[in-house]
């Protein structure tokens, strides 16, 4: 518990001073991802001057659904979509050091540049991260319990809506369903 707070507390004396460290629209994926969340809201997912259909966009739909929330309830503050990536970097920090049981590995993690720059960003890599670390957490220790091939191919299909590597994670799993007969 003592080293859970210690993280808590250096992730928020890092992470909060960063957070509008880096303006919303810099990068031409951020300002894509919150148009596409934006576009959700209207029933439909596709992007402002693009008229392909909507399996054609290079940006799968997950990391906008997650952002669609924002949308609705600030659409024009850009920086509310911040708060998405920003807070799932705690999580990311938090399930590391619940599968690693390694604190100074965790700090590590945390204090690394790119999780402090990535944390302050409307880009998916924080929720990538988040959603295979809670995969590989579900898996690890739960993979046992009867339900629970069914929720892990869940969490790997959210994995690949937000990038579409993620594929890689479902047949890894089911692999190990089907070797082990757990099904």
């Amino acid at each position: 518990r003592q080293k859970i707070a210690v993280i808590t507390i250096v992730w928020l004396l890092f992470y909060l001073p960063s957070f509008n460290l880096t303006p919303v629209g810099i990068f031409h994926d951020d300002s894509v991802y919150v148009l596409a969340s934006r576009s959700l809201l209207h029933g439909n997912y596709h992007l402002p001057g693009n008229q392909q259909p909507a399996y054609k966009i290079p940006y799968p739909p997950g990391f906008p659904a997650l952002l669609a929330p924002v949308a609705f309830f600030a659409p024009s503050n850009l920086n509310y979509y911040k708060i998405p990536c920003f807070l799932l970097s705690f999580g990311v920090i938090f399930l590391f050091f619940l599968l690693r049981r390694d604190f100074l590995t965790s700090m590590l993690l945390l204090l690394q540049p790119l999780m402090i720059f990535f944390s302050q960003t409307v880009m998916s890599e924080i929720p990538f991260l988040f959603f295979i670390l809670l995969t590989f957490y579900l898996f690890e220790n739960y993979s046992e319990y009867r339900r629970m091939p069914f929720i892990l191919s869940v969490l790997s299909f959210i994995v690949f809506l937000i990038r579409p590597i993620g594929i890689v994670i479902f047949p890894s799993i089911a692999l190990f369903y089907v070797l082990k007969k757990k099904y």
